[in-house]
């Protein structure tokens, strides 16, 4: 049962890490539009 508790908190704590790591500001990327560089590939 503690292995059970331990990897639902895992996990938990993971996808809320994961959901954080995302851009802060959305909208200021779509407002600013820019082509991908291919020159540098």
């Amino acid at each position: 049962m503690k292995k059970l508790i331990t990897t639902i908190s895992t996990l938990f704590s993971i996808m809320v890490l994961a959901s954080t790591a995302q851009a802060p500001e959305p909208e200021k990327h779509m407002k600013e539009v820019e082509k991908p560089n291919c020159a540098a590939m």
